[in-house]
């Protein structure tokens, strides 16, 4: 493996962590309020949350090209009073993530937040808790396994998206990937993508497949083994099917 496919390794792992990291706080406290709102409220967040998600990759890198790329008037507004200006990497690459990952993970949390026996909470407030405490020990542990679910799905998804990166790249006139020395580092997928291109690429493309396959076939294991325990620990044996 050459050094190019380790630079785009390493950087496809550190935006995929830095996306969920930044996704994290935001998909915990909204799938926590959403798990207290009545169906009329999900029904409405559903929707919203399922947009991202249905539609094409290549139209979320078009709307974030669109509203802060040099040219346009947000992006030029920004260039003038903060000095940024949108690259590929890493502004570009986190911020389609963050669209495309952050209704995924809420997705995946919610449901562990609407089994919580909120009396409990109710009652370790009377009993002197804090609502941060209450919400701490009760509420968390009770969703931990999930929340560990929509980690490690969000971590494959950030990973893994290459169709909005390619709109992103070829809207900024940015390489696809890192084939030459000097060029500016791709991830995995703009990696492979760029390799495919060229009849000696195509040993970077079987690599790079390769990779991607085993990250992830680790998080959909990651996955299923965490909402398995979710569902051991919050519901009762008649509810969790032939499966749990």
């Amino acid at each position: 493996m050459t050094s190019y496919e380790f630079d785009a390794l390493t950087l496809s792992a550190l935006i995929a962590a830095a996306t969920v990291l930044l996704c994290f706080p935001v998909a915990l406290w909204v799938a926590s309020w959403a798990g207290r709102q009545g169906p009329g409220g999900r029904w409405t967040l559903d929707a919203l949350l399922l947009m991202p998600l249905a539609l094409s990759p290549a139209v979320v890198g078009w709307a974030v090209v669109t509203a802060l790329a040099p040219q346009s008037p947000a992006g030029v507004w920004l260039a003038e009073w903060t000095q940024w200006r949108l690259r590929l990497v890493p502004e570009g690459l986190i911020l389609i993530n963050l669209v495309l990952t952050l209704p995924l993970m809420i997705r995946t949390m919610r449901p562990a937040f609407e089994t919580v026996d909120h009396s409990m909470v109710l009652t370790a407030r009377t009993l002197g808790a804090s609502r941060w405490s209450a919400w701490w020990s009760i509420t968390v542990a009770q969703t931990s396994p999930m929340l560990l679910s929509a980690v490690v799905l969000g971590f494959a998804a950030a990973w893994g998206e290459c169709g909005a990166s390619m709109v992103v790249a070829a809207a900024l006139q940015s390489p696809l990937g890192a084939q030459q020395p000097g060029a500016v580092a791709g991830t995995v997928p703009l990696t492979l993508m760029s390799a495919m291109q060229t009849t000696r690429g195509q040993d970077i493309a079987w690599r790079m497949s390769m990779v991607s396959l085993g990250v992830a076939a680790l998080a959909m294991l990651g996955s299923e083994w965490a909402r398995r325990r979710w569902r051991r620990r919050a519901l009762p044996p008649q509810a969790r099917g032939v499966a749990a």
